[in-house]
């Protein structure tokens, strides 16, 4: 009987989660942080101060989880070719 095994999203790491929720944490309290201080007029340098940090941060998250997730790729391809390598290596010292 065969199992099928499905595969889960695979989990960032926490330094790369971490960055996000405080990227998306400081856009949020960035924007109640300027309608509670100013209300009714935002004060739109202090506002757009924390929103573009905030955002910075999200933007910093995205990049570096798209450079692990193609480091994880290269690293794969890399252990293949390198078992090959044995491989052959190992036959052609049989052969001989």
């Amino acid at each position: 009987m065969s199992q099928r095994t499905t595969k889960g999203r695979r989990r960032e790491p926490l330094v790369i989660e971490a960055f996000f929720a405080g990227g998306a944490i400081l856009v949020v309290v960035g924007l109640m942080y300027s309608i509670a201080k100013s209300w009714p007029s935002i004060d739109p340098l202090a506002l757009a101060t924390l929103v573009g940090i905030g955002l910075l941060l999200v933007v910093v998250c995205e990049r570096l989880s798209l450079i692990l997730r193609e480091l994880r790729k290269v690293t794969v391809l890399m252990q293949r070719a390198v078992s090959d390598a044995d491989r052959a290596e190992q036959k052609h010292t049989e052969d001989s």
